[in-house]
């Protein structure tokens, strides 16, 4: 287990001086912390170190100020140690582990993925820059879940987030040798503001990066759901009847069974949510993982279009006017839906709501602007309506000629062109 040393020095007044090792403690695992965590822990000056560089983040002040806390003094500026900050500072002592690396333009997120593309390449088979806009559509905690696993120890290349940052804040470990007075035991690789690229200890950073840190391995093998829409499948099995829960028109559309026991299961649906409903409704599963900050529209044709990103590229107005025309020029209903077949709700006739088809009645979609849940078909909130139809792809479209249709008949004028 890796030891970071807390030495502290006192000046002649009894006084602490900063001594850089700004690496926190280790944090016992379990529930709340299923990872390997440190925890910011105040040494010395450190508190108004970190107040510091919250003042200079948005110049370069920050490289000046990193190179006061790196200051390395004449007689141990050998080997590795030369890059070092060279100029003392009175108000600190040095010794601590700052490194400027590069200028870049990525902001956190994309520094690291481009770090580990191979990697992750190997392990999911996806671009770097599908998986940045997988993150940016779904949130880190989707990254986490999907990409990577707990650790006991880290090690060189583990992905380090900042969980109570600000701003999403992603970093790489490094297994470093420390400077004269810095922590054993490694540091963090990350990109400040976009316009650098640095190497520090994990709690050199502003405060607005919070107090704690944790760590992440990558998987070697990534599964990842593929909501896609394909050609359809004549061999699909029709929707399981469930005459309990609903009925079954000619046409294939689902109508709501109004029990006592369905309309009590509805309200609780409508009072409760997130983990506290999947707890009163064990079929009711909710993605914590998946932070899709828009719709339930732009979510599921996130899905079904395979684009994973916050700007589906159809006017927000196409489904606000009722997404009709959008059903009625692609799609055609069925009783037979496949895995990734679109799936619409409604209410009094009009359109209430849109998800993805699973498999053997359930249903994966966004509610309004809380969580994506996965669902039986009228486990959903009472809102949405009393009837659901399935769709899929009319016959001779593929995915590649639907988004080309869906560019071509909907496409956003730009501003030139307005």
């Amino acid at each position: 287990m890796f030891s970071f040393s807390e030495k502290q020095l006192v000046d002649e007044h009894g006084f602490f001086k900063f001594l850089g090792t700004m690496a926190g403690e280790q944090i016992a695992r379990g529930a709340e912390h299923p990872t390997y965590t440190r925890k910011y822990k105040a040494a010395g000056g450190s508190d108004s170190l970190r107040k510091q560089l919250n003042q200079c983040w948005l110049r370069k002040d920050t490289t000046v100020l990193g190179e006061h806390y790196s200051f390395t003094p004449y007689c141990l500026r050998g080997g590795a140690k030369k890059r070092f900050g060279l100029t003392p500072d009175p108000s600190c002592q040095g010794g601590g582990f700052f490194l400027t690396l590069k200028k870049t333009e990525d902001d956190s997120i994309s520094y690291v993925i481009k770090k580990l593309g191979d990697s992750l390449k190997k392990s999911s088979g996806l671009e770097q820059q599908e998986i940045v806009q997988r993150i940016y559509a779904y949130g880190v905690e989707y990254f986490l879940h999907q990409f990577c696993e707990s650790v006991a120890v880290p090690q060189e290349g583990d992905v380090v987030v900042y969980p109570k940052a600000k701003f999403l804040q992603l970093g790489i470990f490094r297994e470093s040798t420390p400077n004269w007075n810095s922590p054993e035991g490694g540091t963090v690789e990350s990109v400040w503001n976009r316009w650098g690229a640095f190497q520090h200890d994990i709690f050199f950073v502003p405060t607005f990066y919070g107090d704690t840190a944790t760590f992440y391995r990558l998987k070697k093998t990534v599964k990842l759901e593929d909501l896609t829409l394909k050609p359809h499948d004549p061999k699909t099995d029709p929707i399981p009847p469930s005459p309990l829960l609903y009925s079954q028109e000619e046409d294939g559309s689902l109508v709501f069974a109004p029990t006592e026991s369905n309309m009590e299961r509805r309200k609780i649906v409508d009072t409760y949510s997130t983990h506290t409903l999947a707890r009163r409704i064990p079929e009711i599963h909710y993605l914590s993982h998946m932070s899709f900050g828009l719709v339930c529209y732009a979510y599921a044709f996130s899905q079904l279009l395979g684009v994973h990103s916050t700007s589906v590229k159809i006017p927000p107005i196409a489904f606000e006017m009722g997404g009709r025309d959008i059903l009625h020029k692609y799609f055609t209903q069925t009783n037979r839906p496949q895995k990734g077949d679109l799936v619409v709700y409604f209410k009094s006739g009009s359109i209430k709501h849109w998800g993805v088809y699973l498999s053997k009645g359930l249903v994966e979609s966004k509610w309004g602007f809380g969580g994506v849940y996965q669902h039986r078909f009228f486990d959903a909130p009472s809102e949405y309506g009393e009837f659901v139809r399935c769709y899929r792809l009319k016959d001779g479209l593929t995915l590649e000629s639907l988004k080309e249709e869906l560019d071509r008949d909907y496409a956003i004028p730009s501003k030139k062109e307005t």
